[in-house]
């Protein structure tokens, strides 16, 4: 397997399926010690990978419209990403990860047993499973042969002495 510079790691849930989401961006940072990790999440969720020494490379959705995810995936295509990896991934991030023009996606939809546009097939597609084994299947698409991975939670110095 090629080893991948760059990775656009993609996750548009709430701030507790973002919590959830860290176990898999560790994966990737342990993975791949050499490549660029990025991140594109709801702004909402910034305090939660803030500190977080596998989500180096943050990008932020502020509200929640087609028009505004459509002109982030366009604006992020110049970052020649080699892999973009959906979790859990919208309809509309489905339809249009390919903007990104990343050399390989894997998006995992929850509900969809078929593979969207561009992207590899996840294994378990639409199967009910606990978020972060769903979340492991997409780096598992990507040809990694991964374990469980370990959820851990980052926090800043100022928050541990508060």
């Amino acid at each position: 397997m090629k080893q991948p510079k760059k990775i656009l790691a993609i996750k548009l849930r709430a701030i507790g399926d973002t919590v959830i989401w860290t176990s898999a961006l560790q994966l990737l940072r342990d993975s791949f010690p050499e490549a660029e990790v990025h991140t594109l999440t709801y702004a909402s969720n910034a305090a939660v990978l803030k500190d977080h020494p596998a989500a180096k490379f943050q990008h932020y959705l502020t509200g929640h419209t087609h028009l505004e995810l459509l002109k982030v995936l366009w604006s992020l295509r110049r970052s020649e990403f080699d892999w973009l990896l959906g979790f859990h991934a919208t309809t509309s991030l489905c339809r249009w990860a390919w903007l990104v023009g990343a050399g390989k996606s894997a998006l995992h939809h929850h509900s969809w047993a078929k593979t969207p546009r561009g992207s590899v097939a996840v294994p378990h597609a639409a199967e009910l499973e606990d978020a972060i084994t769903r979340d492991s299947r997409v780096i598992e698409a990507m040809g990694l042969k991964v374990g469980r991975p370990k959820t851990r939670i980052f926090i800043s110095s100022f928050e541990s002495d508060a």
